[in-house]
């Protein structure tokens, strides 16, 4: 049975639990969920809520007193959760013209579009990343694009061991499509991993920035989002 669980507060099991195909844990605020022995079977998933653009107020953390075990397909996905399109930090510049928005910074700088829509600046710890990705901006004045959102933040630390066949998603957003002049991609996100033991050769992690989607009406151009910081301090086989 599909079911979803949404925390707002700190959680903490002594249990080992396992979450099925189906399920959705949901992070309501940027807080820490800690478990005993973990295991995220195939189509199981973690998020967090969507961000404001006021400040940060939502992060996946979890912290694994034993083991997790992410089976193939398993999901840790906060993908266009950070920072709305326009906010954050790193979001990238408007145009002062009507033709184009720059993509958002984080770990990368953000591309730069054309007519001075420069792209947002990096920030964040590059060796323990916990803040969310910033969103791109549109075009100014008549632009009707909307710009990708950032990716949200994942901070994981198992004391034991992670078997990874699953996935760790913190993807910037794309611009829209199909509307009237440009605007720049959502940054990626943040993803942090520390495990004492690592095994899995499937699992994929990225926190790509967003992309730039082809405007009906475009002029110089619009720039992508620059990636999310990534930090694996120390993995051993």
């Amino acid at each position: 049975v599909d079911y979803i669980v949404r925390i707002a507060g700190t959680l903490t099991s002594p249990h080992s639990v396992t979450y099925q195909n189906g399920s959705q844990f949901i992070s309501e605020k940027d807080s820490s969920f800690s478990f005993t022995n973990l295991t995220l079977a195939t189509g199981a998933k973690f998020t967090h809520g969507y961000n404001s653009a006021s400040a940060q107020g939502k992060s996946l953390q979890l912290n694994i007193s034993g083991n997790l075990t992410m089976q193939t397909n398993a999901l840790l996905d906060v993908s266009g959760r950070g920072y709305p399109a326009a906010s954050g930090q790193g979001r990238g510049a408007t145009a002062t013209s009507t033709q184009s928005g720059g993509g958002a910074g984080h770990g990368g700088v953000g591309g730069g579009g054309g007519f001075a829509a420069s792209g947002g600046a990096i920030y964040d710890a590059a060796l323990a990343p916990t803040l969310i990705g910033s969103g791109g901006s549109k075009s100014g004045g008549a632009g009707t694009c909307v710009a990708g959102n950032g990716g949200g933040a994942v901070i994981l630390n198992v004391l034991g061991t992670f078997d990874f066949s699953g996935k760790v998603l913190a993807n910037g957003g794309d611009s829209t499509a199909g509307c009237a002049y440009g605007a720049g991609g959502g940054a990626g996100g943040a993803v942090s991993i520390a495990a004492n033991t690592w095994q899995g050769s499937s699992g994929t992690i990225t926190a790509d920035g967003g992309g730039v989607a082809t405007a009906a009406t475009a002029e110089g151009g619009s720039g992508g989002g620059g990636a999310g910081p990534t930090a694996i301090p120390a993995l051993e086989n």
